[in-house]
């Protein structure tokens, strides 16, 4: 009797144990391609004619700035840049946003130059294709709609190419070339005087440069510049 007992103690504990085993299993999650449209995430309508169009009518057009090497400019050249890039935002009609965007990733230093002075070629022998930290920046201007009657922006923030909005319509901007017109001398204006700052030298952005940039800051893998953003795909999960 007691015999039996024990064997179905035993029987019973190895049934619970086996349902607890079934219980216990991970269950298996269906992975399924959840790839979403950019338009629905970010408040860019379209890009087109060398302009970022913003779906309130905003139009921003971009430079790449090629600054000097750090602890190169003297005081005073610090002190004539700030003064100049100062007096041409001054320029700028009420309600522009200057939005500076940097892009740091990972590079080599590279440095073919001979010099016969011996502590420079031991320098550029110590330092050449040592792994660095390279850096690019590029310069917005965003003309805002002033169509929109709306008041002058007291935060840069609220610009509609930072922050998405609740816009009465899903196609893009349609009278932006009108605006364009308008804004073009201010733009060559604005141009004229940045390039005439010798400390720096600056590449107005194209349509194909302004697409890159979309990609490099939704990336933001600290790989190398994109060339060709529409042959990239972004992670889902920088989005």
């Amino acid at each position: 009797m007691i015999g039996f007992i024990i064997i179905s103690a035993l029987l019973l504990c190895g049934v619970i144990t086996l349902l607890a085993i079934l219980f216990m299993r991970p269950s298996e999650v269906p992975i399924s391609d959840k790839s979403i449209d950019l338009s629905a995430v970010l408040p860019i309508q379209t890009i087109t004619d060398s302009v970022i169009v913003n779906g309130s009518g905003d139009l921003t057009i971009g430079y790449r700035l090629f600054l000097p090497e750090v602890f190169t400019l003297s005081q005073e050249d610090a002190k004539y840049i700030h003064e100049r890039l100062e007096g041409l935002f001054k320029m700028l009609p009420p309600a522009t946003v200057v939005h500076q965007q940097c892009f740091y990733y990972v590079s080599q230093y590279k440095n073919n130059d001979f010099s016969v002075n011996p502590l420079k070629a031991e320098s550029i022998k110590h330092f050449n294709n040592k792994q660095i930290i390279n850096s690019y920046t590029n310069l917005y201007i965003t003309f805002a709609n002033t169509d929109l009657k709306k008041g002058v922006r007291k935060k840069a923030s609220n610009t509609s190419l930072l922050k998405k909005l609740n816009y009465p319509f899903k196609q893009p901007y349609k009278n932006y070339e009108e605006r364009l017109s308008e804004i073009e001398p201010k733009i060559l204006n604005f141009e004229n005087g940045l390039s005439s700052i010798t400390q720096f030298e600056i590449k107005k952005m194209d349509s194909k440069d302004l697409n890159n940039a979309v990609f490099d800051y939704l990336n933001l893998s600290y790989a190398k510049p994109t060339k060709d953003a529409t042959q990239e795909t972004v992670s889902p999960i920088m989005v």
